[in-house]
């Protein structure tokens, strides 16, 4: 089983050799370990995940569901020094400018035309 989010995955270590994405420490998620491979899970760590995303999907808001989830894919990310970074999509490679304005530590000037 390969990374979820192939596309981002990929997008972030292209931009992170580009350098405009930086990272606060060195993760398998920024690609410095290629794909993730999981090791395989006893019938009880199935039984407490399958409980566990139970509970988030009945019981927790939707909006908290996904602000929970964005932080935990984007924990890695320097905001602060970082232009750019992949969003997660489907199976589209999406760039999210950390532009000055409207991300809150936005590093990208906007360019009037």
């Amino acid at each position: 089983m390969v990374a979820d989010n192939y596309p981002r995955w990929v997008l972030n270590v292209v931009l992170e050799k580009m350098g405009v994405l930086h990272t606060l420490n060195k993760s398998k998620h920024m690609g410095n370990a290629g794909p993730v491979k999981h090791k395989e899970s006893s019938w009880l760590e199935k039984k407490i995940e399958f409980t566990r995303q139970h509970i988030n999907q009945h019981f927790i808001p939707k909006r908290l569901q996904t602000k929970l989830w964005l932080s935990k894919i984007q924990r890695d990310i320097d905001f602060k020094k970082s232009q750019a970074w992949a969003m997660p999509s489907d199976l589209q490679g999406c760039i999210r400018i950390n532009l000055e304005g409207r991300e809150p530590t936005g590093t990208v000037k906007k360019i009037e035309i």
